[in-house]
């Protein structure tokens, strides 16, 4: 059996990179799996409900930041054509200049930015670029790069979207916003701890190897979103990696049995489970009625 057949769509991307599929095509194609996706096959039942779209993540507005952020620096024709900025007045909408002009660019499908707010991604923009080396060596890079590999592994077909890759030098960059504060090399790490940014550069980098490409490094940049706009930049040691790829593997093999027998359970689907609160790691994962035994 296939996810395709269990979610009842068929797939049809060849293999391949695809530098210019816009990201709405991208996200459209809900029957290869992404490594966000793949993140919550920890829950099965929280994996299928994902994928298929039951559960539906909030457009929130620091998402929409961090997505107009990417824009401006990966995309910037795109964002220039997509959004307008409000002028004086017009920032507050409870005005007449500021009603009017949300309505003209409505009527031109422009997503109307605050003066403020376009300020902000302009000096997010600039902050990322004058990194050290970052323009000199990466500014011919592709971005927005989505690739597609089907039979990934058996029955299951799988894409990633890479922000900006420098495939001369086999380099990836890859971006993230964050709060004030959050670009300190231990803010940085917890949180890539807490969101598994590993993950990401291991799927990512099996991908682009099954297609013929060799991601030879991994770069983040980490841009904070208000002044003055702290940028720093990380790479992950070999150890964090290879854990990393253990990891993901482990995921793909859960996702696999669960495709071939379409069983989708939560985290405790026959008993109660035997938990430590204080980091005692024995018996965890134990049913109580083994525990028992």
């Amino acid at each position: 059996m296939a996810l395709s057949d269990i979610l009842g769509l068929d797939a049809h991307i060849p293999d391949g990179v695809y530098p210019d599929m816009d990201e709405r095509d991208y996200r459209a194609q809900r029957h290869y799996v992404s490594t966000s996706n793949l993140k919550k096959i920890h829950c099965p039942s929280e994996f299928l409900a994902d994928i298929t779209g039951q559960a539906k993540m909030p457009d929130t507005d620091c998402l929409k930041k961090g997505r107009r952020a990417h824009e401006r620096i990966l995309e910037e024709l795109k964002f220039l054509n997509s959004y307008g900025v409000l002028q004086g007045d017009e920032n507050d909408g409870r005005t007449k200049a500021g009603k009017e002009a949300r309505a003209r660019m409505k009527e031109k499908g422009l997503i109307p930015l605050r003066i403020d707010e376009s300020d902000m991604y302009e000096e997010i923009q600039m902050a990322f670029w004058n990194l050290p080396g970052m323009h000199d060596k990466y500014s011919d890079a592709m971005t927005e790069a989505s690739l597609f590999v089907n039979n990934f592994r058996q029955g299951i077909h799988a894409k990633c979207r890479i922000d900006m890759w420098h495939q001369e030098s086999g380099t990836v960059i890859d971006l993230k916003t964050t709060r004030p504060g959050g670009s300190s090399p231990y803010e940085f790490a917890k949180t890539s701890r807490r969101l598994k940014y590993a993950w990401q550069q291991a799927s990512y980098t099996k991908m682009a190897a099954r297609l013929g490409h060799e991601i030879k490094r991994w770069i983040w940049v980490v841009v904070e979103k208000a002044a003055p706009y702290t940028a720093a930049f990380y790479e992950f040691g070999p150890a964090d990696v290879e854990r990393a790829n253990n990891e993901v593997n482990a995921a793909w093999d859960s996702l696999e049995s669960c495709v071939r027998h379409n069983t989708w359970p939560s985290h405790t689907p026959n008993e109660p489970m035997l938990i430590s609160l204080y980091g005692d790691q024995e018996g965890i994962g134990r049913g109580l009625s083994n525990q028992a035994a």
